[in-house]
């Protein structure tokens, strides 16, 4: 259901609300009078904006106003303020909801930048490789997702990982190179995604160095055996924040050849929050490439889609500053006291 028109405010213009809604279970009953409801409907609307100079977004959150620090807070906001050009785009497992989303942030996306490249993320939403193989026929379809395909790059972990590795994916490799995360678990996760037709696996310092580095090195060793470099390690950085979190991680990307990093933590926090006006001040000068001042906050400087970071090339594993080690709570066998 949509709507048109031209309600106006001070400053800006109405131009479309959309009207959603959807069942909801509820987790428990819920008992009014002599009714008992185990689910409801759940209401959202999409309200366009557009500005007296011109500008306009589209966006709902589950936040009643916004946060209003200064910071982007939708798509095209990031888009304009980071210059962002590389999107990891979640995929749900339904197909139908997963067209009728792409074809939204392929609307914004063709208007904003025109030169984005895409990931798709299944986030472990199929439930078989032939669930996966009608997602790419049903985006070859709509002539707006055809940007949108040529600028895709990857699917990632489309299958369960209870059942990733048993089937192989080779029909999925053939129409775009298809990388397990998830399944990442054991030390032997890359090899077992090889033999079933896997391209890559994607790296998160959380996984671990040592394993990053021995993906690295299989990573390699079987591209000497093609006539292309097959085989990938795409980088995420799973909310990383500012300070030693964010520097080693792209420490550790940059290490193995790979020139971007899908990187979201600076979009939910403000900057070094919880962090010392001293240790903001000792961090931003020991690595004032890496981080800016926003809003008055020392903040990781993302300028054009990109972050600088040759003062990572540093002993102690990127870090040329310490944390304030004597403002933070000791962990004691799983006690924790306020040293």
């Amino acid at each position: 259901m949509q709507a048109h028109g031209t309600a106006q405010a001070a400053g800006l213009k109405v131009t479309s609300v959309e009207l959603f809604n959807r069942d909801v279970a509820l987790r428990l009953p819920f008992r009014f009078g002599v009714i008992t409801l185990t689910e409801a409907p759940q209401a959202f609307v999409r309200v366009r904006i557009r500005l007296d100079d011109g500008t306009e977004a589209a966006g709902t959150t589950t936040q009643t106003e916004r946060v209003g620090d200064g910071l982007p807070e939708t798509l095209e906001e990031a888009i304009g303020d980071f210059g962002l050009r590389y999107f990891r785009l979640k995929l749900r497992g339904g197909l139908a909801a997963d067209i009728k989303r792409l074809r939204a942030i392929a609307a914004v996306l063709d208007r904003c930048i025109g030169d984005d490249q895409i990931t798709l993320d299944g986030n472990e939403q199929y439930t078989d490789v032939a669930a996966v193989l009608l997602l790419p026929d049903a985006i070859e379809i709509y002539p707006a997702l055809a940007r949108l395909r040529a600028s895709t790059l990857v699917i990632e972990q489309p299958v369960h990982r209870t059942s990733a590795l048993t089937h192989d994916v080779a029909e999925i490799s053939s129409r775009l190179p298809v990388i397990i995360d998830e399944s990442d678990a054991e030390l032997s996760g890359f090899l077992q995604a090889r033999n079933t037709g896997y391209d890559g696996v994607s790296t998160k310092v959380c996984k671990g160095v040592y394993k990053t580095l021995l993906n690295a090195a299989c990573r390699k060793a079987w591209n000497e055996d093609e006539t292309r470099q097959r085989y990938f390690i795409p980088a995420e950085d799973l909310t990383c924040q500012a300070w030693l979190g964010v520097q080693q991680d792209p420490a550790l990307v940059s290490s193995l050849g790979t020139s971007h990093v899908e990187r979201n933590g600076h979009h939910y926090v403000n900057g070094m929050a919880g962090a010392s006006s001293d240790e903001r001040a000792e961090f931003f000068h020991m690595h004032s490439d890496l981080y800016g001042v926003r809003n008055g906050r020392v903040s990781l400087a993302v300028k054009d889609g990109s972050i600088e970071i040759g003062s990572l090339g540093c002993a102690c594993f990127a870090a040329a500053a310490e944390p304030g080690w004597s403002a933070m709570w000791e962990t004691d066998q799983g006690q924790t006291s306020n040293q």
